[in-house]
């Protein structure tokens, strides 16, 4: 092991070199949000022989050739919010700077000031403790592990960076947290009564379920239609429409 990686990521394990030098290798690998602990962009350490790894509650830790950018686009593609919908939040919140992803319990964000290019990240709602050592410059976390242990890693961060982000995130999740408990109380179902009550259970069965990605998807293209339509001053074809999504999306919903 490099001396330098060593100053940058540990874990405090007797077995720490092994378990490096023994780690699975799957160029495959992708975020799994409730097992996934840590995310560590590995391209400056060539020793390890691995872009990055996934350090996670049941495989331990695993070695990959893709960078924690793709990681991550990939992990968010499969979410029922992408980036842009961070964007949106970090406006409703007049934020500015990286982007972390926060979707209900799922809170995952990064350990340096920018996004652009891969970083180290946390789930940070997997995390059970964490401080910060100001003489070594580092972020002591601790998880929980299967066998009901506490998993210690250090970090090299900068306290103030991570700090910002942590705040963030937990008001991006607190507004999230809002946002439904709006909706819980006006679609409460135990004070729907008479005919609404009737039509609902009359129509449930047979009403196709819409998930949040697909409803996201539909207001995406309801807006830019609409946009474009006042622009143009003319009826927009879908194809139209599908180009400008296309661009959108490649420059709004990934990092």
């Amino acid at each position: 092991m490099g001396k330098n990686f060593l100053n940058i990521f540990k874990i405090h394990n007797e077995r720490y070199e092994e378990l490096i030098k023994q780690a699975e290798f799957d160029d495959e690998a992708v975020i799994n949000a409730h097992t996934t602990l840590l995310v560590m962009d590995c391209q400056s350490f060539p020793e390890l022989n691995c872009k990055s790894f996934l350090l996670d509650q049941y495989r331990g830790i695993i070695k990959t050739n893709k960078e924690t950018r793709k990681l991550i686009n990939q992990f968010v593609a499969q979410r029922p919010l992408s980036f842009w919908g961070m964007r949106i939040f970090s406006a409703c919140t007049a934020h500015q700077g990286a982007l972390s992803y926060v979707f209900g319990n799922t809170i995952l964000i990064p350990l340096t000031g920018a996004t652009q290019h891969s970083t180290h990240w946390l789930m940070l709602n997997k995390v059970k403790s964490s401080s910060f050592n100001h003489e070594r410059r580092t972020m002591n976390v601790w998880f929980s592990t299967l066998e009901q242990k506490l998993l210690h890693v250090e970090i090299a961060v900068k306290k103030a960076v991570v700090h910002q982000h942590i705040v963030q995130a937990m008001k991006t999740h607190i507004t999230q947290r809002r946002l439904l408990d709006a909706l819980m109380r006006d679609f409460n179902v135990s004070e729907a009564a008479g005919q609404l009550q009737y039509l609902a259970e009359h129509f449930d069965e047979e009403t196709d379920y819409v998930t949040l990605k697909n409803y996201t998807a539909a207001w995406k293209e309801e807006i830019v239609t609409a946009t474009l339509k006042e622009i143009l001053g003319a009826e927009v074809t879908p194809s139209l429409t599908q180009q400008y999504l296309r661009a959108l999306r490649k420059k709004w919903e990934r990092l």
